[in-house]
């Protein structure tokens, strides 16, 4: 999920490519990490895969483009074939969130490498605009991931350490006020000037590892 699509923006299109990455390796690493704790699941319904179309959420794309909200396929977990299941479940909530952060790293750096061998390349508007998209929503989608308003991934942390009657209680509210929550905070612009700190970091953290690998001679 990303709450910071924006359809008015020109520069949309030159975005897409880091939204379709971003979303493609969230959904991913879901699936993938679940394999690794025991849960065949998601790879018998064909999501361990990097194949975005995979991962798209026809309808939650197109939210995402016009209404500034969306979501991916939601990845196919069964907890009762987990090895140590709190802990699996737990790796498999963060396992998203982690695959995003990992990949604004990954291209920092390959960004940074850019602009130390072929700064020509690196000053190029597009090469700049699909870097800075990656940034962008993959920043964003890891910090709105974590919010622990259900369904989002921190929540179903939240929900796993809370005490069995809390969590139960916690569970209803998914079922019944939890998505509307989200949206509600969404398109009332309180959840961009919740997360705004948390994803202004990263986007510096990203710039300072590029300019910190274009420095290396």
């Amino acid at each position: 999920m990303n709450p910071l699509a924006n359809l008015i923006d020109p520069n949309f299109l030159f975005f897409l490519p880091g939204l379709l990455l971003g979303l493609t390796v969230h959904e991913f690493a879901h699936a993938w990490v679940a394999l690794r704790y025991g849960d065949p699941t998601a790879l018998r319904n064909g999501r361990v895969t990097l194949n975005p179309l995979a991962h798209i959420d026809p309808w939650g794309l197109i939210c995402l483009v016009f209404f500034r909200f969306g979501w991916g396929k939601p990845v196919p977990v069964y907890a009762g074939n987990f090895r140590k299941p709190i802990e699996a479940q737990i790796a498999v909530s963060l396992a998203g969130v982690v695959a995003n952060v990992f990949l604004i790293v990954v291209a920092s750096i390959l960004y940074g490498i850019l602009l130390l061998v072929a700064p020509f390349v690196a000053a190029n508007n597009l090469v700049w605009m699909i870097y800075r998209g990656i940034i962008i929503y993959n920043a964003s989608m890891a910090v709105f991931n974590l919010i622990p308003i259900p369904p989002l991934d921190g929540s179903k942390v939240l929900m796993l350490l809370l005490p069995y009657d809390l969590a139960r209680i916690y569970a209803q509210l998914s079922q019944t006020m939890g998505m509307m929550l989200v949206m509600m905070l969404s398109w009332s612009g309180l959840l961009t000037g919740i997360m705004r700190p948390a994803v202004t970091f990263l986007q510096n953290l990203a710039i300072r590892i590029a300019q910190f690998i274009a420095l290396l001679t």
